[in-house]
């Protein structure tokens, strides 16, 4: 077989222009990126599949695939391909067949090559022969590259999909498949050897390689990838319509699919031209965005910032190999040039060199070697030759005999001394006949044959020194901070002798990007021996002999690492000290008339603009400072020390301290992270010996705190003055990010809004946008507790290092946005007094007051009031803004509607100003909705979630013959509308019917915990922002009290340890407990202590007959409840008094 010439299934094609996807056509070409490009997408009929808010796709269900191919500069094509109901399921033989069926129809006829040969062989762990027999007269598929949105989806609707997603048979080559957000998919390249479903004997091997689109593009979907390539999705309810299969009501109800979004097959009938436009539309939007897309890494590697042109899996991996970029090169001039005097202090370096000269004869052939010299010199076009009698004879070479040169064009290549100076011209044979050491290479090889250059194997001895204990010793102090062997570890100074030896015989060097030359010298040369990314990052991995069933092998994870012993010590404090963002809501509850106006407030471009403020720095030499029991008069007048503190407040390092505020500190600048599992940071107002960052203890000081440093360590770091040569590698690359983002954007406001040009450039610098925002997460991959699954195997594993995580990097990040957003709370609050922050949100927070907001006063303040860096920084980068109005509703900038703060990311107003409902589907649930809710008392709801059934699950269900399927359906939970209890109530501020609290931070982490262990279930039961219950929720006792068991200490709420037991583990659970027990032991605990105003006896009858079989223990149960604390909560929830009117005693 040659070709596919036709195809067996049903099948449409649709031609494309030929230069449609510019960028895919010159990826290999100009890239050297071989590669079949094919978008596919499917379709499928689920109205026959459907139960119990409960969907299966099986594969019987599908209907078609549809595709988008390109292949280098040939055009593209779209091809559908069809099934009826009777016919076999779709194989991946259904798809290798429709990509040869393309090459075919394009006329690509190439052959295999060797290479394809061997790489198809070792990827199969099969023998070459067998591959070649497989591919007997077929014309060559090159390596595919399959290209889908949400990609699983797709490629579980081929029936044998799961034996192609895995390790195929003794191959040993790891396809690094990973699956995120349930069906995102991608993987390296590797080969698969796919069998006919009808012949199992007929198999065709192939390398294949998936690219989900999805990790790649903004948030929203197919639709906002559609918005930037300018094709809009198609809506199946316009026919609906048409064809009145449903009403205009259902047509504009957002939550109505409409008929024929479920019932494909009948659209395929009824509309086959419809269906083809409509199945071919992702397929198209999915490959023109990888065209965009790839158009934006061609600049990227333009730049010179990556080493090739290549898909990467994801954004933010981009913009971490980008950072690894800027990680890999010098730290600066002066590091370099010390280690150099250091390591040869007192030491001669000439001896280690080459000679200039030997000015030698050969011992024979003369007349050969005249002809070779002057073969290799001239000025011909024949550089086999010129590369050949360089790879053989160079380690008998002078010094600066060889020398790298830029062509015109740009390209890097070597030049003998003696060249000719053009083409066409003779060179110099004698000059380069003076620079060969002629004894040395035939005392080494007395049987040398110069006539038969090509076949003389070149047998080198080894170059002696004469090596100093003194600089033995010397280069020790420094052989951490080179480049580690293949045993991963230091190389000797033999070995970096004997490279210097051979490195010497270059007068001129390709340097770091291998796109500019620069002059030879043994300081450039150990440059190139230097490990900068791991001296920044102060670690490297090793492959213990201990066994940990989370740590996959040869993985860069938190269990391989290993931190420099020397100079690296704070390592684990700096992984300790990296918390999240300071996510609080300080008033929860309803604001209304107490403040007019209120404020959405954000920092502008918070984590990239903290790129700009984190220094470089090292972790492979001594620290700036590393001390025990620091003096607090230091830390306290941190400024006056510049020589510790060397960038203020923004100064890296980290601290082990224990601190506390005074008893009325409104706010808790800081949080720290206990070491209980899954648990958050906390913010409280004392804690001993806990890990933070020097700008976090900085923090607590600027805002009253004591703190005792038990241990500091500041490593050596940049002074921060402005400069991008002065900040760490992701802020380097945020930085250049953020100027090709102004510049796209500049670009983008030249042009009409609706034209090509506009939507072309905004696309462009949401992708800068985008690469940005990516290098803070990067910079914590792999520090935290949580795992990620394996897809091969399906155990949770440890997250894999990225080539950037750092925890001082990763907690820097953090720290700088939660100092930045308490200083801006700070100066609006000095600048508004009598205002209100009731909820913060990392970067952000809500400002209430009775005064409008002046932005530009307080952006003076701003520029006046704080850190100079951090005002410089905003100058040159940021226009001079500080922070932005934000808001859901476009270009608003406050709100005089109500504030609704029920906790930390659920918060919202009436006109919409402020949404953020962390749970909940913002369309599906709207504010008017839940405002209801709170108006009707409800305090619990029901929400049903969307869930879809993870690619990861498919692959490792327990029934294996399950996996064709892929479900989706609705999973109920509960939320409530309550406070979460991140500070203590104090006091309550009425609003009308409903108010907001007052809340002070809890002493310790015992107090938080406790409280908000022993609310959690009143929480779901009682609405605490109703001013009635409020009122007599705050009327108790809220403290945290010890309480002594013997020996046993324990802390409780004083109300809650009073109150009877409410139990349950769920909302169900406690709602049953509630009104099976809960309701009649606080009614008995009513009646106890008014005993004599009721008719027991008549309340026995009628209501606690069913619990006391007798009236006497009913009785004796009344006396041991005797001055037991009443819940209020619940006297007024189930309006007891009143229900109990009826049993009064009159008077």
């Amino acid at each position: 077989m040659r070709g596919v010439n036709t195809l067996t299934r049903t099948f449409k094609i649709r031609n494309y222009k030929i230069d449609d996807y510019q960028n895919l056509s010159k990826l290999k070409k100009d890239y050297d990126l071989d590669a079949v490009f094919i978008a596919d997408d499917s379709e499928w009929d689920t109205s026959q599949s459907h139960s119990n808010d409960t969907d299966y796709r099986n594969q019987d269900d599908i209907i078609s695939h549809q595709y988008v191919i390109k292949y280098a500069e040939y055009p593209p094509l779209g091809i559908v391909i069809y099934r009826q109901p009777e016919d076999k399921p779709f194989s991946f033989w259904d798809l290798i067949s429709v990509v040869r069926y393309y090459l075919n129809h394009i006329g690509y006829c190439e052959k295999y090559t060797d290479g394809d040969y061997q790489r198809l062989a070792r990827q199969l762990g099969l023998k070459k022969d067998k591959i070649k027999e497989k591919l007997n007269k077929s014309n060559r598929v090159p390596p595919i590259t399959y290209v889908g949105f949400f990609a699983g989806v797709d490629i579980t609707a081929y029936s044998d999909w799961q034996k192609y997603l895995d390790i195929q048979g003794k191959s040993k080559t790891d396809p690094n498949f990973i699956a995120l957000n349930k069906q995102e998919f991608f993987s390296n390249p590797y080969s698969i050897m796919v069998t006919n479903p009808n012949s199992r004997r007929i198999k065709y091997p192939v390398t294949i390689k998936f690219v989900d689109t999805m990790a790649l593009g903004p948030q929203g979907g197919l639709a906002t990838l559609g918005s930037i390539v300018d094709q809009k999705k198609l809506n199946t309810k316009d026919w609906d319509l048409e064809d009145k299969l449903i009403t205009s009501k259902q047509y504009k109800d957002s939550y109505n699919g409409g008929y024929y979004k479920s019932h494909m097959r009948s659209l395929l009938e009824k509309r086959a031209d419809d269906y083809l436009n409509y199945a071919l539309g992702d397929s198209e939007v999915t490959l023109k965005y990888l065209d965009v897309f790839m158009g934006n890494v061609i600049d990227v590697y333009n730049e010179e910032l990556i080493e090739n042109v290549h898909i990467p899996a994801t954004v933010t991996s981009l913009a971490d190999e980008i950072s690894s970029h800027y990680s890999q090169e010098p730290y600066d001039s002066k590091t370099v040039k010390n280690i150099y005097q250091d390591i040869f202090r007192g030491i001669d370096v000439d001896q280690y060199l080459r000679p200039k000269l030997y000015n030698q004869e050969p011992p024979k052939d003369m007349r050969e070697w005249v002809k070779v010299l002057s073969d290799a010199v001239d000025g011909s076009d024949n550089f086999e030759f010129q590369k050949l009698f360089v790879e053989k004879l160079k380690p008998y070479l002078a010094r600066g005999t060889l020398a790298y040169k830029k062509s015109k064009k740009g390209y890097i290549y070597q030049k003998l001394v003696g060249s000719a100076p053009a083409k066409n011209q003779k060179g110099s044979p004698s000059i380069l006949a003076d620079r060969i050491n002629f004894n040395k290479l035939y005392k080494d090889n007395p049987k040398f044959d110069v006539s038969n250059l090509i076949n003389q194997k070149v047998k080198v001895s080894k170059p002696k020194f004469a090596i100093s204990t003194k600089l033995r010793n010397q280069y020790a102090d420094h052989a951490h901070q080179f480049n580690y062997t293949r045993n991963n570890v230091p190389p000797t100074i033999d070995n970096i002798l004997t490279k210097l030896n051979n490195a010497s015989i270059y007068s001129t060097v390709s340097w770091f990007n291998n796109k500019d030359v620069i002059t030879w010298s043994p300081e450039v040369f150990l440059t190139t021996q230097l490990n900068f990314d791991q001296m920044r990052k102060g670690y490297n991995f090793i492959e213990s002999s201990a066994v940990d069933k989370k740590h996959k092998k040869g993985s860069h994870d938190q269990f391989s690492v290993h931190p420099d012993d020397v100079y690296n010590d704070g390592f684990n404090m700096a992984k300790q000290a990296f918390v999240g963002g300071m996510n609080l809501a300080f008033n929860p509850g309803i604001i209304t008339s107490a403040f007019k106006y209120k404020y959405d407030i954000d920092l502008k471009s918070s984590y990239v603009n903290t790129g700009h403020l984190i220094p470089d720095f090292r972790l492979d030499c001594k620290p700036i400072l590393d001390v025990h029991d620091l003096d607090s008069h230091i830390l306290r007048n941190y400024r006056t020390y510049p020589r510790f503190f060397v960038n203020g407040p923004f100064t890296i390092g980290v601290a082990n301290v224990s601190y506390h505020f005074p008893d009325n500190v409104k706010r808790v600048p800081v949080g720290y992270k206990p070491l209980i599992k899954d648990q958050g940071p906390i913010y409280v107002r004392q804690a001993n010996h806990v890990n933070m960052t020097v700008t976090d203890i900085i923090n607590i000081v600027e805002h009253g705190g004591t703190v005792r440093v038990h241990r500091i360590i500041i490593p050596e770091q940049k002074i921060l003055d402005g400069h991008v040569t002065c900040l760490a590698p992701i802020g380097k690359m945020q930085h250049w990010s953020l100027i090709c983002r102004n510049e796209a954007k500049a670009k983008r406001d030249k042009f009409d809004s609706k034209s090509d040009e506009y939507r072309k450039y905004d696309a462009l610098q949401l992708f800068y946008k985008l690469l940005g925002n990516g290098g803070y997460g990067k910079s914590g991959q792999g520090l935290g507790t949580g795992g990620t699954r394996d897809f091969l195997t399906g155990n949770t594993m440890y997250v894999p290092f990225s080539r950037n995580t750092n925890p001082f990097t990763a907690a820097q990040y953090t720290s700088i946005a939660r100092y930045q957003v308490n200083a801006l709370m700070d100066l609006v609050e000095k600048t508004y007094p009598n205002s209100l922050i009731p909820s913060i949100t990392t970067d952000g927070f809500i400002f209430c007051t009775n005064n409008l907001l002046d932005v530009e006063t307080v952006r003076t303040k701003c520029e006046k009031c704080f850190d100079k860096n951090w005002v410089l920084v905003n100058k040159e980068n940021f226009s001079g803004q500080f922070f932005e109005l934000k808001s859901h509703n476009h270009d608003q900038k406050y709100t005089t509607t109500a504030l609704i703060n029920i906790r930390t990311r659920f918060n919202m107003t009436e006109d919409n100003h402020i949404k953020a409902i962390v749970g909940l589907q913002p369309n599906s649930w709207t504010t008017d909705r839940l405002i209801k809710l709170l108006e009707t008392g409800t305090v619990t709801f029901k929400v049903d979630d969307f869930r879809m059934q993870s690619i990861n699950d498919m692959k490792h269900s327990i029934d294996n013959k399950r996996y064709v399927s892929m479900k989706t359906w609705k999973q109920s939970k509960w939320l409530n509308l309550s406070s979460d209890d991140t500070y203590q109530p104090i006091g309550f501020i009425p609003q009308g019917d409903f108010g907001y609290y007052l809340t002070r931070p809890f002493s310790s982490i015992e107090e938080l915990m406790t409280y908000r262990e022993e609310l959690k279930n009143y929480r779901s039961l009682f609405p605490s922002f109703r001013k009635k219950y409020a009122e007599q929720f705050m009327g108790l006792d809220q403290t945290v009290r010890d309480y002594h068991h013997g020996e046993r200490i324990e802390k409780h709420v004083s109300w809650v340890k009073d109150d009877a037991y409410l139990k349950g583990k769920n909302y169900p659970e406690i709602l049953e407990n509630y009104k099976k027990e809960y309701v009649q032991k606080v009614m008995l605990r009513y009646l106890a202590q008014h005993s004599d105003e009721y008719d027991l006896k008549l309340i026995y009858n009628d209501l606690f007959q069913d619990r006391y079989k007798e009236f006497k223990s009913f009785n004796r149960a009344l006396k041991r409840n005797k001055d037991q604390f009443i819940n209020p909560l619940c006297i007024i929830r189930e309006n007891i008094i009143d229900s109990l009117r009826t049993y009064r005693i009159q008077k």
